[in-house]
């Protein structure tokens, strides 16, 4: 039974064209193409490997001149006669190292603040017990100030600590945007 349904599919497949016994592969023809196509790759790029597209604009006052260098060739000449170099130009935001580090500079401000706050608010709960273990008035008053300066410091503190927050999350959106892998920012 499995060897009839095998057979029908067979049929089935070669009267529609899908499997075609009569074609032959010459495999020296198709050898020779190739060698062809890869003598002209080599014919067009100077240097072989890679070719480097840079647009220079000129002193014309209309439109520019196509400056194309293929890896070590020599630099182009202008239409004045003139060689142009052109000094290369790596942007750094489409660097791993660049958003890596921005990352971890946005991570160490918020581990700063934070041990900052801390300690602000331990200091802060400090001056509470001796507020209320003073017992006359001008020395609480002295101490009430203390903690009011420093309750703002900390409120200014927690201000600061959320947009740092912020621009941490927001770090994965921008980069996402301009293209980075995501796990450059992790």
């Amino acid at each position: 039974m499995k060897y009839i349904v095998l057979a029908i599919g067979l049929i089935f497949l070669i009267n529609t064209g899908t499997i075609d016994l009569h074609s032959q592969v010459n495999l020296k023809e198709m050898r020779k193409k190739e060698k062809d196509r890869r003598k002209k790759l080599n014919l067009n790029s100077k240097a072989g490997e890679r070719s480097i597209e840079r647009i220079a604009a000129s002193k014309k006052q209309y439109g520019f001149t196509q400056i194309i260098t293929h890896g070590d060739a020599e630099p182009a000449e202008s239409p004045s006669g003139k060689k142009i170099e052109i000094p290369e130009k790596r942007d750094p935001k489409k660097s791993k190292e660049y958003w890596q580090d921005r990352k971890k500079r946005l991570e160490n401000q918020i581990a700063e603040l934070d041990t900052k706050i801390k300690m602000t608010e331990s200091e802060l709960n400090r001056l509470r017990t001796q507020y209320y273990s003073m017992g006359l008035a001008i020395q609480q008053n002295q101490i009430r100030d203390q903690m009011d300066k420093m309750f703002k410091e900390i409120e200014a503190d927690k201000v600061k600590l959320k947009e740092l927050e912020t621009k941490l999350e927001e770090l994965s959106n921008e980069a996402r945007k301009a293209g980075v892998p995501s796990g450059w920012v992790r």
